[in-house]
């Protein structure tokens, strides 16, 4: 009898040979793995090379995969036996290669045993570009930008000014350094997209969302402050910006900010460098890592090191070089380029440990910090300017208005409030933003009715009232003179408004130099002086 080929299956499918049933199922299963391995790196954020590389090659794979399903539906019912032969050949490639493709996935986005976290490291900023300098007068050397330093992790709460910096919502990780409760210095280079360039990030709000961890030198704790960064000052000749957190540190136990060092380093002084990016071995650490650095030289706004057994790596631009002085750290310069000998991921013949850190230790770098922190800015106060019992919003703006946002009752149960759109009650203040010396500017219920009204403490040391009126404050009238040594200035006293003698009436609370806290009571017209009246 005539062969009459394969057995035809029911609903008049053609049989599959077994070896082409097996290769496409095996296909199918590694269409899942494929899919299963991009979730993974999507959820693990990774964004180097050999992860890009594998992605594309899974999203080939998962392509190809389609491609086979489509050759099994023509080899299962072929027209003619060309068509049966080309089917096979598709399905069988198919098959390897996605397999292929998925194994090439997992194996090159697994460095370290592990997926690659947004830690300090992917694409850690200053990697791989060059920056040219003079050390010890004559050797000129093109150095690196700066990684991660590769000495011996510390979760020491006497680094809490140290920062981590997450740069377009991870894309992107330096570290740098808490000088002020509002303020973190760090590389200015960090903040651009070719660090290489030279080029200075534009003043104002940073290009791409920015976070800092502060105070958590350990990163799989909750401990510390996490915040945005809301401005950036880059200072003009050095890798140099200070970025400005949207909520401050103030009143955070364990958080301090490190003093600037006042003297200039010195040839075969030993430093210490930290920072959270790449070590030896992690290209993305959970924790500060430290290390010893010698100093070779310190000239033109710059200061030359060289690691003792350890380097400055990817994602370490930013962070501090600190000087033990009389047992408190001082800072003496912020990482910028590095030679990244040793640090992970980079070229094995690289044994250089030399790194430039811009120097921070000069009167022109502590008189722009000074300068940048005295600059105005809007001054927000919580207070109640309707008496609806609710917090509203007070702006003082730098053009010198007065703008209330009143509070909006808070959906049931929940304890955040939202605010209406802002309405000006005020204008002509652009000098009572608290400046030192100049006016300020109070919100405090003084009438009795359960609104906040103005209180005016001029340059002149008056104190003047201005009542609430519902949509704006009043003229004004005068109620107290003398205090024009409570403006602020470095050493002098304070004045503060709060109901003391639970009459409904906001007094004047008096902060002294001499240390003591006095009152006076509110009389309806004027703060009444009385003998026996210091409280502290």
């Amino acid at each position: 009898m005539k062969d009459s080929g394969p057995v035809m299956l029911s609903h008049g499918r053609r049989k599959m040979f077994p070896s082409i049933r097996i290769v496409t199922y095996m296909s199918g299963a590694a269409m899942l793995v494929a899919a299963a391995y991009i979730w993974t790196l999507s959820l693990n954020d990774a964004h180097d090379l050999p992860s890009y590389v594998a992605l594309g090659l899974t999203c080939v794979a998962m392509a190809a995969g389609g491609v086979a399903w489509c050759a099994w539906a023509v080899r299962s019912k072929p027209r003619n036996p060309a068509a049966r032969l080309l089917a096979d050949v598709v399905v069988m490639a198919v098959g390897v290669a996605v397999a292929a493709g998925a194994l090439f996935a997992w194996a090159y986005s697994v460095p370290d045993g592990r997926y690659a976290r947004v830690y300090g490291g992917a694409d850690q900023c200053l990697d791989g570009t060059t920056y040219a300098s003079s050390i010890a007068g004559s050797l000129a050397l093109n150095v690196p930008s700066a990684s991660a330093v590769t000495g011996p992790p510390t979760t020491d709460a006497a680094y809490s000014y140290a920062v981590r910096l997450a740069i377009g919502d991870g894309a992107r990780a330096c570290s740098g350094t808490l000088v002020d409760a509002r303020w973190v210095l760090a590389a200015a280079s960090c903040f651009v997209d070719n660090p290489a360039s030279g080029a200075l990030p534009a003043e104002g709000a940073p290009a791409e969302k920015t976070v800092a961890t502060i105070g958590r030198t350990d990163l799989t704790t909750t401990s510390g402050l996490v915040t945005d960064i809301t401005e950036l000052v880059p200072y003009q000749g050095r890798d140099l910006v200070l970025a400005r957190l949207a909520q401050p540190t103030t009143g955070i136990t364990g958080i301090a900010p490190i003093p600037f060092a006042t003297t200039a380093p010195t040839a075969g002084e030993t430093l210490t460098a930290a920072g959270f990016g790449r070590t030896k071995t992690e290209w993305s650490p959970l924790a500060l890592h430290t290390g010893a650095f010698a100093v070779d030289s310190a000239q033109d706004g710059q200061v030359a090191i060289t690691g003792q057994d350890t380097a400055i790596c990817a994602g370490d631009a930013g962070g501090p070089l600190i000087r033990q002085k009389d047992g408190k750290p001082e800072l003496v310069g912020i990482n910028s380029r590095s030679w990244q000998g040793g640090c992970y991921a980079q070229d094995a013949t690289e044994t250089r440990t030399g790194a430039l850190s811009s120097r921070v230790d000069d009167s022109a770098v502590h008189d722009w910090v000074q300068e940048v922190r005295a600059r105005l800015r809007e001054v927000v106060t919580p207070a109640d300017v309707t008496g609806d019992g609710r917090a509203d919003l007070v702006i003082q703006g730098t053009d010198g208005t007065i703008t209330v946002r009143t509070a909006k009752a808070a959906p049931s149960g929940s304890p955040s409030l939202r605010f209406n759109t802002g309405v000006r009650w005020s204008a002509g203040w652009s000098n009572y933003l608290g400046q030192a010396g100049q006016g300020r500017l109070y919100f405090a219920d003084v009438s009795a009715d359960g609104r906040a009204d103005l209180i005016v403490q001029g340059s002149d040391g008056k104190v003047s009232v201005r009542i609430n009126k519902g949509t704006y404050f009043d003229g004004g009238t005068d109620w107290s003179a003398g205090w024009s040594n409570y403006l602020g200035q470095a050493g002098q006293g304070r004045l503060y408004f709060a109901d003391v003698s639970a009459d409904g009436k906001a007094d004047l609370i008096v902060h002294s130099s001499d240390g003591k806290v006095a009152t006076r009571i509110n009389t309806g017209t004027f703060f009444q002086i009385a003998p026996g009246d210091d409280w502290v």
